[in-house]
């Protein structure tokens, strides 16, 4: 049934962009979604509202997390009295990070970009040895992965190779990859070498 509503789909120029969103068009691509699953910041403001946001200016620090007080009279008590109403706030190490990162970006056509990686570990690590390569490589040359090598005016080059001394733009699920692309996600983090 899943094989057949994507071919259906993809006839009418309907075309995946994450395992369960569609869009016919890049343009009609959700923007909001898209942003989250790419590791962007955002302030929720009002109450019960979550935010996410870098804590410095130095990238590879981490982010934090806050959720806001749900009840509103509780809500603006709490700003009126102590200047915010944050309930809860989570510290994000830089490995929660990329596995949150490796988790929604390999949901998606674009996949683990390695300029995030190189964002979130402030240039120590890239796609080539953040994770252990003989499982991306099996996952390559079973079909479930590629590596996308250079991407320009919106043509990305996908190669199942070897790297062979190259750094990859990103690592992305082939069609096959998507309706596996849980269990594959989760090998992956299991090799992660980044503390």
């Amino acid at each position: 049934m899943y094989e057949t509503a994507f071919e259906v789909s993809k006839n009418q120029g309907v075309n995946r962009y994450e395992v369960s969103n569609y869009a016919k068009g890049s343009n009609l691509e959700g923007k909001h979604n898209k942003h989250y699953w790419e590791g962007g910041d955002y302030i929720g403001v009002g109450p019960g509202s979550h935010s996410r946001y870098t804590i410095s200016d130095d990238p590879g620090n981490g982010k934090i997390s806050t959720i806001n007080i749900r009840d509103p009279k509780s809500y603006m008590e709490s700003v009126a009295t102590v200047n915010h109403a944050i309930a809860k706030r989570v510290d994000i190490s830089s490995r929660d990070e990329l596995e949150e990162l490796i988790v929604f970006g390999l949901r998606t056509i674009y996949g683990v970009k390695n300029s995030s990686i190189d964002r979130i570990t402030n240039g120590r690590k890239s796609l080539k040895n953040i994770f252990g390569l003989e499982t991306v490589q099996r996952y390559i040359d079973d079909g479930y992965l590629e590596w996308v090598l250079n991407e320009s005016d919106n043509q990305m080059t996908r190669s199942n190779l070897k790297l062979e001394g190259k750094i990859p733009n990103a690592l992305v699920p082939t069609n096959k990859g998507m309706q596996v692309i849980d269990t594959i996600t989760l090998e992956l983090i299991s090799t992660l070498q980044y503390p």
